[in-house]
């Protein structure tokens, strides 16, 4: 398979994570008045079903080290499937809840087992671009998945939601079963013993050239985390946009991210990517500081636009190039490794997520300095990650990393 077609597929799995998460955003309110639940139990659903999605990652990647990735994948597909039917059909809250904390376990493989059937297949440079192509592809999801949720909610209410995501659930389970290909050969699976999860996390945790770069990245996303969190109240409460010029500028985001990543796959052939991400790591921290002081201070809205979209921007170089670096020793653990990098962002974001609302509304000095302490903490990671080349990675490509 090409890889901008392996690519376009792997990101079509991904984008189930976004789904998962954003799409039924916006039918809060109907859930709480056709469940008769109060908001707090309509927001712990959305709690659940990241934490399932953490779950469903750290299952799936030790088990798809053992059992080869389709497998593990279909079996994902087909759990997510049903849970959607259970929220699609849930008669009260608790119901709904316990659906979307499965839900989220069945798209957790999603996430986890694509990224290790890319390493399965790539290696070097050219793990590196497919990584970024893989981000540019997955980049319009986050964007499109409420746009989606609020059609299909117009249309046939909150439970055409998971109807929806039903179906999708349904197609992806064909995919994994009959289309995908299987990216590791019986020859190169870890044994049932060597494969518990256990065992697995602790020969990958093990390695610190791994545990640096799957420590940056999710330690950044844990300041992105902080923006989506503190973003609406800053945006709409201090500076006094209204909800829907609030989504063009959240929305525009999505066009920084994706021309960061498009450049990484340019500028990796001719720039060692380890030069990219101590860069984009720079970039990160100026903004995070500029983005900080401007909150802080009530600032010139513009400016503070402008660093946040450069912080969140510098996310497509480095989400990808940590991805490459800290996958590059752990071709044959690939599948606990994505796991644990899936793992870290869901972990840093619950810690991060909920700082910028502790001052209150209109104090704006914890998001900046959420974002600022994250952006900086990974530029100081970096020193640690740079480490050896790759030994994986062949000498035609190892000079690159």
């Amino acid at each position: 398979m090409r890889p901008a077609m392996f690519a376009a597929w792997v990101a079509v799995f991904s984008a189930l994570g976004p789904f998962t998460v954003d799409m039924y955003l916006s039918a809060f309110p109907d859930l709480a008045s056709q469940l008769h639940a109060s908001p707090a139990v309509i927001q712990l659903s959305l709690t659940m079903g990241m934490l399932g999605l953490a779950c469903g990652q750290a299952a799936a990647g030790p088990l798809s080290d053992v059992w080869g990735r389709r497998r593990p994948l279909a079996w994902g597909m087909g759990l997510f499937t049903l849970a959607s039917l259970g929220c699609a059909l849930s008669p009260n809250a608790a119901c709904f809840v316990a659906m979307r904390w499965i839900q989220g376990c069945g798209a957790g493989a999603a996430l986890s087992i694509p990224r290790a059937m890319v390493r399965d297949e790539f290696e070097g440079l050219a793990l590196t671009r497919l990584y970024a192509l893989t981000s540019i592809i997955g980049s319009v999801s986050p964007l499109i998945s409420p746009l989606v949720g609020g059609m299909v909610l117009t249309a046939a209410g909150w439970r055409g939601i998971f109807w929806f995501l039903t179906a999708v659930g349904m197609v992806l389970l064909v995919m994994a079963r009959f289309v995908l290909p299987e990216t590791l050969p019986r020859a190169r699976r870890v044994s049932r013993s060597a494969g518990a999860p256990g065992t697995a996390y602790l020969a990958v945790l093990r390695d610190k050239t791994f545990t640096v770069y799957a420590v940056i990245s999710g330690l950044y996303m844990g300041a992105i985390f902080a923006y989506v969190a503190g973003s609406p109240f800053v945006y709409e409460t201090l500076y006094g946009l209204n909800p829907i010029v609030y989504s063009a500028v959240f929305a525009s985001n999505g066009v920084g991210l994706m021309a960061a990543a498009q450049a990484l796959r340019m500028l990796a052939p001719r720039v060692p990517v380890k030069r990219l991400l101590h860069g984009a790591l720079w970039v990160g921290a100026s903004a995070g500081l500029c983005a900080c002081f401007t909150a802080g201070l009530h600032g010139p809205f513009p400016v503070l636009v402008g660093a946040l979209f450069v912080l969140n921007a510098a996310n497509g170089f480095i989400g990808p190039a940590c991805t490459s670096l800290a996958m590059q020793n752990h071709g044959e653990r690939a599948g606990t490794a994505s796991a644990v990098l899936g793992i870290l962002p869901f972990l840093f974001g619950s810690i991060t997520s909920p700082l910028p609302g502790v001052g209150g509304a209109r104090d704006a000095w914890p998001f900046g300095l959420t974002i600022l302490a994250c952006a900086a903490l990974c530029l100081c990671l970096m020193g640690l990650g740079r480490m050896g080349r790759a030994k994986t990675a062949p000498a035609s490509d190892a000079s690159n990393l």
